[in-house]
């Protein structure tokens, strides 16, 4: 009946025009369904071409070509508004205010020394390391040296438990000559595989595999040299995390007591976010200790177990600390405060942490407050990052809001992972580059903001919009009429109904089973749950077009040898399928399609083409016995490659003749306003009265014309089969 996708930007094709996945899937559905809707934040990513492609599946007639796209033609199908301008039926906004603060942590009090001691210990563990991954093209334990740098600025708890489990890893593969590592998990980790997961799920992966330690025992001095530096960080970790709360906490505590006397709540609720399900835990037990009522979700936790700590948040606990997978698809918009315990390097997923309270039904603005560690170089990527995008908010209206929309496009072009590792290894030493990738960023952001409101200007909340998809609806005469041929070779009829018009019935070939209700346009299937859709995609159609080797008996074969040097060698099948493209009034015209399937069944174009231009053709001589079988994929592939062809042409015609048609009708309807003054003019009443019947009856038959003249059905068929071999 209905589908919607969300981040529908992610739909659409490759850079290099092929179809992705996503696409397709997107595309079928599009012919499916009658209601089709995209939701995205940023359908224009500052890209025409990706535009025209997602716009095309709502409307490929409308939007063929990327010429196609402009804002009359995009209006007609898009609805577009500012979040905080969003009202409701009483004109309250929707959304709330949200107010952001960022909390520098210090620590450079005599107890917090051993915090940076152990931060400056595993930055060089971390830099050292990866670039020996690097070199030895270890991703995986790359990827895990990344998440440690994160991780020691959330908590030293955190990093204590992580770094131990490596530093017994290692001694033990140390002492037992790396029988461990051959005993352990070896299969390669894909890290395309594992980068959009949860940290929490990332590190189960990574720390119970071997593959992240797979070289390091092939060079017992690098094993050596990390054991020593792991035992130094671990020693460090220690020390910092047992018996003392570190700066954040302390910091946390003090927030925390100053929002409830500003609030004026000494009830208030709050969230506490981190990455790392071991700051999770330190966070629970010291604010428990201090007596607060706390509530924990993380990614280990079921579903029912989600359910029932947001429940004990709402009704009883004062504070929930969340990580980001514990956070997912958790709607808490009955909370107003939220604070960062420690921030992703991807500024997406910080987004994605605020979008659990900043939502629809939050009451109140939010507020977030952003913890941020001093004298990192986290801090000095971010405020890199940051000072450039600070421009883009105060650019535009709403820019905070228009910011965080386009974040998701940002880190598809973006890497800010490889962006924070790389100041990382090379500290505050490549400032220069940081910049210009900053600039980059900036520019990015600014392409995409300014031009999707060139061409998706804001949408009146009182206009009516209407979404016209009647090529998708034409297209689907295609299947009508190969179930129709599909039938007459099998002598069978589509039939249909005498009191339901445009709904068939037909008696399976196979079966002689009938099957009821069959429609071809969209529009008829939100009338009746009975009706059936018959589509490209609808089963029955795609075990037809399987089956029609076996109706190509009618079918002329033969057997040709071509002489042609460029394609010496090559055998295959020609197809030569027959389009015709007729309005029954004004339009009726023919078209070859030409598909060469070579013996590998892959269609060869620069083949089909040669082929199409018959007059350069020297046969050789004609093979005397006619093609007796054909494979049904061979078939399938033609077939639908011929279908895409056709698809082509048909648009392109279509196109044409509604240009034509829409200055025939400019032409007529001044035509028609000129005949009513004419008529107004005359002094004679009864003699106006029958022109104006007259007037009336010829333009209601123009207008009747009109529409069929619009109405063009496509047919296809396959007219010739030839086996082909160039001598």
């Amino acid at each position: 009946d209905m589908v919607i996708f969300d981040e529908a930007h992610k739909l659409t094709k490759s850079l290099e025009g092929d179809e992705t996945a996503r696409y397709k899937i997107g595309k079928e559905l599009s012919d499916r369904v009658p209601i089709f809707i995209l939701l995205s934040a940023t359908p224009h990513q500052g890209d025409s071409a990706k535009f025209k492609n997602l716009l095309s599946l709502i409307d490929p007639y409308q939007f063929y070509k990327t010429s196609d796209i402009t804002s009359e033609k995009v209006k007609e199908v898009t609805v577009r508004n500012n979040k905080r301008a969003v009202v409701d039926f009483d004109g309250n906004r929707i959304f709330k205010q949200r107010i952001t603060s960022l909390c520098k942590i210090s620590r450079r009090e005599d107890s917090d020394k051993i915090e940076l001691e152990l931060y400056e210990a595993v930055t060089e563990y971390v830099s050292k390391f990866y670039n020996i991954a690097k070199a030895q093209n270890n991703q995986a334990f790359a990827f895990l040296l990344m998440i440690y740098q994160r991780m020691v600025s959330s908590s030293s708890q955190a990093i204590l438990k992580s770094l131990s489990k490596r530093l017994n890893l290692l001694t033990e593969t140390r002492s037992n000559e790396g029988q461990t590592l051959e005993n352990g998990a070896c299969d390669e980790i894909n890290i395309d595989d594992i980068e959009d997961v949860s940290t929490e799920v990332q590190l189960s992966v990574l720390e119970n595999s071997a593959e992240v330690s797979k070289n390091i025992d092939l060079n017992r001095k690098y094993l050596e040299m990390e054991i020593e530096q792991l035992k130094k960080c671990v020693d460090l970790a220690r020390k910092s995390a047992i018996g003392r709360n570190d700066a954040k906490f302390k910091k946390l505590i003090e927030i925390i007591d100053e929002l409830k006397i500003r609030e004026n709540d000494i009830k208030l609720k709050i969230i506490i976010f981190t990455e790392f399900i071991e700051t999770q835990s330190y966070l629970n037990n010291c604010l428990k200790n201090l007596g607060y009522e706390t509530a924990i979700i993380n990614g280990n936790l079921s579903n029912e177990e989600k359910t029932h700590q947001k429940k004990l948040f709402k009704e009883k606990a004062q504070i929930l600390i969340s990580t980001d997978a514990g956070g997912e698809g958790i709607n808490l918009q009955f909370c107003r405060v939220m604070i960062n315990f420690d921030l992703p390097w991807n500024p997406m997923k910080l987004e994605q942490r605020i979008g659990r309270i900043d939502r629809i039904g939050q009451e109140y603005d939010v507020k977030i407050i952003n913890f941020q560690l001093l004298d990192t170089i986290e801090q000095y990527v971010r405020e890199t990052i940051e000072r450039k995008l600070e421009i883009i908010k105060s650019e535009f209206n709403d820019g905070e809001d228009k910011l965080a929309d386009i974040l998701s496009t940002l880190q598809d072009d973006f890497s800010f992972e490889q962006i924070y590792i790389d100041a990382t290894i090379k500290r505050h030493n490549d400032a220069k580059n940081l910049e210009h990738i900053a600039q980059e960023i900036y520019q990015k952001a600014r392409q995409i903001i300014s031009e999707g409101q060139l061409i998706l200007p804001i949408s009146e909340l009182s206009e009516k919009f209407s979404i016209t998809k009647k090529s998708i609806f034409e297209k689907n005469e295609f299947a009508r009429n190969l179930l129709e041929k599909y039938l007459k070779c099998n002598n069978k009829t589509l039939n249909m109904y005498k009191n339901k018009k445009n709904v068939y019935y037909f008696e399976d070939p196979e079966t002689g089973r009938r099957i009821n209700n069959v429609i071809f346009n969209q529009e008829y299937a939100l009338q009746n749950d009975e009706y059936e859709l018959f589509s490209f995609n609808n089963p029955y159609l795609t075990n037809v077009i399987e089956k029609l080797d076996e109706t190509l008996s009618s079918v002329n074969t033969s057997k040709i040898r071509i002489k042609e040097e460029k394609f010496l060698g090559n055998k295959g099948l020609w197809f030569i399928y027959h389009f015709r493209l007729n309005n029954n009034i004004d339009l009726n015209r023919d078209f070859i399609i030409s598909i060469f399937i070579d013996e590998n069944g892959s269609h060869n174009n620069r083949i089909s083409n040669y082929l199409k231009d018959t007059e350069n053709i020297i046969i050789s001589d004609t093979g005397s016995n006619p093609i007796q079988t054909l494979d049904e994929r061979i078939f399938g592939v033609s077939a639908e490659i011929a279908n895409q062809k056709a698809e082509e042409i048909y648009y392109d015609i279509v196109k044409k003749n509604e240009e034509k048609l829409i200055s025939t009708e400019i032409k007529m309807d001044k035509y028609f306003k000129d005949r009513e003054i004419s008529i107004e003019r005359m002094a004679i009443d009864n003699i106006k009265q029958a022109k104006r019947k007259e007037l009336q009856s010829e333009r209601e038959k123009h207008y009747s014309d009109l529409r069929k003249r619009k109405k063009i059905v496509p047919e296809i068929n396959c007219a010739q089969v030839a086996m082909v071999e160039f001598i």
